[in-house]
């Protein structure tokens, strides 16, 4: 009798995909979705059959109801003041060492994919992962190489091309990866992170600890950020290096 609502962004924030919503009857189960889609649970409890093309008054129906509900129930406000990409300071360097970095735009959330249309892309993510988890390195970069001529957007594969990088202690790759990475998507604090060790392993500790420093700007509760931040000052302000470790517990209390 009661509308069930769903929501999930994990295709989102993983992959930069459109978010999906849901609502729910005794009878039908509508997605809002680049393209939408609409079930009859009676006729078919397997949902095979997207009934949204035939049905169209009944999905500005559910649509309505959908954008009624999430007005209702709105998220608290982003913070005042945000700090995604590098500083001025910070992309001068990284442009000196060879790097490139930017303020990407932000993507208009009307323009992104549906995610039923990437099940083949994330398939490939998948295989990927275990790939790099076996230790079968060449063999993941191929199918993330592939994927990323169809897909070059998709944040998500070059950072996880500088993870790969990192575990094989190619730290030079792996800054190159994250800082692709970064802009794709110049809020992903994991990102920074990542960057930040792999300039540190280079020699580049001022430049590892400005990216550090913001991806705790982003996340706080980010405790790797702090003991990569404490390692970097580790060698030329100890002092300094323990207060970090404090901050990370503080932060974690």
């Amino acid at each position: 009798r009661r509308l069930a609502y769903a929501e999930t962004f994990y295709p989102f924030s993983s992959f930069g995909w459109s978010p999906l919503r849901s609502l729910q009857t005794e009878r039908y189960h509508y997605i809002e979705a680049p393209v939408p889609e609409l079930y009859d649970l009676r006729a078919d409890p397997q949902e095979k059959v997207n009934l949204a093309s035939r049905e169209s008054q009944r999905v500005r129906s559910f649509r309505a109801q959908l954008q009624d509900l999430i007005g209702r129930y709105q998220p608290l406000p982003p913070p005042k003041e945000k700090t995604p990409g590098p500083g001025a300071d910070a992309a001068e360097k990284l442009r000196t060492l060879g790097y490139v970095a930017y303020r990407a735009p932000t993507p208009d959330s009307a323009n992104l994919s549906d995610p039923k249309s990437r099940l083949g892309e994330y398939k490939t993510i998948l295989e990927a992962s275990d790939a790099f988890r076996a230790g079968r390195y060449q063999a993941g970069r191929s199918l993330l190489k592939k994927l990323q001529e169809t897909d070059p957007k998709l944040y998500l594969i070059p950072f996880m091309l500088g993870e790969a990088a990192s575990r094989q202690g190619d730290w030079a790759a792996a800054a190159e990866e994250f800082t692709r990475c970064l802009e794709l998507n110049p809020e992903f604090d994991e990102a920074m992170l990542g960057l930040g060790r792999a300039l540190h392993m280079n020699g580049k500790s001022d430049l590892a600890q400005e990216w550090l420093r913001r991806a705790l700007e982003l996340n706080p509760q980010n405790f790797r950020a702090w003991y990569e931040l404490a390692r970097a000052q580790m060698r030329e302000a100890p002092a300094t290096a323990a207060d970090c470790n404090g901050g990370s517990s503080a932060q974690a209390a």
